[in-house]
C-alpha cells in the first residue's frame, strides 16, 4: 500500500505542478516530512530533486525529437 501511494507521488511530482506538501498529504500520508523520508528510501532521491531530474529528463527528450 506504501509503495503503491509513492508510486502515485512519484507520477504526479513528474506530470504536475502541484506543491510536495500536496502531493504528500494527497497521497494519504500524515506528514511532509514522512513522505520526503520514505519517498527518498524508495527512489533514492528527494521529491524535490526527482521532480528536478524528470523536468530535465523530459526537456532533453524534446531537443532529442526537434534533431
Amino acid at each position: 500500500m506504501r509503495r503503491r501511494r509513492l508510486l502515485r507521488a512519484a507520477e504526479l511530482l513528474r506530470t504536475t505542478q502541484a506543491p510536495v506538501t500536496d502531493i504528500a498529504l494527497g497521497c494519504g500520508f500524515a506528514t511532509p516530512s514522512y513522505f520526503a523520508g520514505e519517498f527518498k528510501k524508495l527512489m533514492g532521491k528527494s521529491p524535490r530533486q526527482y521532480r528536478k531530474d524528470a523536468l530535465c529528463d523530459d526537456a532533453r527528450a524534446l531537443l532529442d525529437e526537434s534533431m
